[in-house]
């Protein structure tokens, strides 16, 4: 037995709320992402609010976690009990463990660990020496809970999809399900979480205009199948190239068996190519910004050199290119180890990194399908991206006219797709909890009176038959109304508010304590029929943001919510 294997599966996995929860029904979708925010953080709190309208992440799936704005390094301890612990409770309390499958940061929080505080010193200067990436370690979570050394072992992602004959297969994520030697999952097996960072805004990061900027680019390409090709390319005999070299050919191989152009160059960049899928390559520098080659939406950069991921200032046009260039570039995502790799491929992305993303799977499942040990490499940009998915189309009639609800409904949805796919099945969300779900194409009730009066987001998510379990989506705001009662939300600032502070004001048709929320955040409370509640708008930060008010009662009468933007500095 693999001996990774064999020590978690004596030891257990913990949080067993999360290794055993119900099945989860979707992978892929804004649902299945749980987003960490640092309130400490102006450029944290901005992107997340950009990504939260990009994505459509449900206010419940945001989670705020303070952190040194500036910190890009802790320890092993440190990330345990002040990050990860919390984050994992956090799903579990919230009931999310059945749909969860990534934990995505917003920016500023350390993205260099060091377990030398849990796992000793003795191994410096060596392959295993314990530094973790904030993503790497976010992944393989169970060993950090455990405080297990093998965690920075080179075998320990049994969701790596190996290839056989020159061939491998692509699959859909879940975290729920255990994952054993081969990419094989059931009951047994290992837990992971995917994790990336949304942007690095420190150091030698982009700023939060830059990270918008790619994170928006990246989000528009779901679904385009751009055209251009992929490369790989062959730079001589330097190591950092030479080790990933034997399977370039038969990655191309699949390539073009999907349709897609594949392109095994010799070079470090592909020069004056207009049209960049995907590059992998190898080169202590890579020079694409004066290379004449541009990224096409959507596009993955794997660079394979020691420094792509230690993000701490540096002079310009001095050291290693550093990740956060080719996102600058317009890259959907872009990975490198956080400490020196000793050149070992098990460590960086295998040239499959875009076979699985050609065949539809989201820029996450396809760097953790690519890697054996991720412990060092840091995976930075839009984790959902799919420019390859080829989303069905979803109808739902609602019951009346006005969009309004009331007891039980059936909901009947409608999907077609462009092929042969058919429904592998359909499930509902309500304010993004998962309420109900179905094999196949069939109806799903709904029991309104258990959701409270007032208004919700109702979506249908369809899954396809296939194993990439591509989703399709139907979204909109209903208005439930089993009573008689109501809450509403104002504000006197109007849609774009420049000053320090938001005004919001509550009315509500009956004496009761009303919250005011902002992803989950209490921001204030009236009490009675309603009143004012004045919040700083450096708690929100800047960009787009949805305000919320709900009572306190079980189920809670939900207002309109209110959407605003902040400006910068506001």
């Amino acid at each position: 037995m693999n001996r990774v294997f064999r020590v978690l599966v004596t030891v257990g996995v913990a949080l067993s709320g999360l290794a055993v929860a119900a099945p989860a029904h979707a992978g892929g979708g804004p649902e299945n992402v749980l987003l960490v925010v640092n309130p400490n953080s102006p450029d944290s709190l901005a992107i997340a609010n950009h990504y939260v309208a990009l994505r459509g992440i449900p206010a419940g799936n945001v989670l705020y976690v303070p952190w040194g704005p500036n910190a890009h390094h802790a320890k092993g301890a440190d990330f345990r009990d002040k990050l990860l612990k919390p984050i994992l409770q956090t799903i579990d309390e919230r009931k999310l463990a059945s749909q969860i499958d990534y934990v995505v940061y917003s920016s500023n929080f350390p993205w260099q660990l060091d377990f030398t505080d849990i796992h000793g010193t003795e191994k410096r200067g060596t392959p295993s020496y314990p530094i973790a990436s904030l993503t790497g370690a976010t992944y393989l979570f169970p060993f950090v809970i455990n405080d297990k050394p093998e965690l920075h072992a080179l075998n320990t992602n049994f969701y790596f999809a190996p290839a056989t004959g020159g061939k491998t297969t692509s699959r859909a994520f879940h975290s729920y399900l255990g994952w054993q030697p081969g990419a094989k999952a059931g009951k047994d097996g290992l837990h992971y979480l995917m994790s990336t960072m949304l942007g690095v805004t420190t150091g030698a990061g982009t700023t939060v205009d830059e990270t918008v900027r790619y994170l928006k680019r990246s989000v528009e390409a779901d679904g385009t199948q751009p055209d251009g090709a992929f490369f790989y390319m062959v730079n001589g005999k330097n190591p950092r190239s030479v080790v990933r070299h034997d399977n370039f050919a038969a990655a191309a191989r699949e390539l073009e068996s999907l349709g897609r152009k594949a392109v095994v160059a010799n070079g470090i960049v592909p020069a004056g190519q207009p049209d960049v899928l995907g590059l992998t390559c190898g080169a202590p520098v890579v020079p694409l910004g004066g290379s004449g080659c541009r990224l096409q939406p959507g596009a993955l950069v794997d660079n394979l050199t020691s420094a792509g991921g230690q993000l701490q200032r540096r002079q310009p046009g001095k050291g290693q290119t550093p990740l956060t260039d080719y996102l600058r570039m317009g890259a959907a995502g872009a990975s490198g180890t956080v400490s020196e790799p000793y050149a070992i491929p098990h460590k960086f992305p295998s040239a499959d990194l875009h076979v699985h993303y050609a065949r539809g799977c989201t820029m996450a499942e396809a760097f953790y399908q690519s890697i054996q040990g991720p412990f060092h490499l840091l995976i930075v940009g839009e984790p959902l991206c799919q420019p390859w998915a080829a989303p069905g189309d979803v109808k739902l009639t609602l019951p009346g006219l006005t969009g309004t609800l009331s007891g039980t409904v059936q909901l009947e949805p409608q999907v077609t797709y462009p092929d042969s796919r058919t429904v592998g099945r359909l499930e509902v969300f309500v304010d993004g909890v998962r309420v109900a779900a179905v094999r196949g194409q069939a109806p799903l009730p709904l029991d309104t009176t258990k959701l409270g009066d007032g208004h919700h987001r109702l979506t249908i998510v369809a899954v396809d038959d296939t194993p990439i379990e591509a989703q399709s989506r139907w979204s909109e705001d209903v208005v439930v109304k089993n009573g008689r009662d109501a809450v509403q939300l104002t504000t006197a600032n109007g849609t774009e508010v420049t000053g320090g502070q938001l005004v919001v004001k509550v009315a509500v048709t009956r004496d009761a304590e009303v919250e005011v929320l902002h992803n989950g955040r209490k921001l204030g409370q009236t009490s009675g029929r309603g009143g004012e509640v004045r919040i700083p708008t450096a708690k929100l930060g800047a960009g787009p943001v949805q305000i919320e008010a709900r009572t306190t009662d079980d189920p809670p009468l939900r207002a309109r919510p209110l959407t605003v933007q902040i400006a910068t500095g506001g």
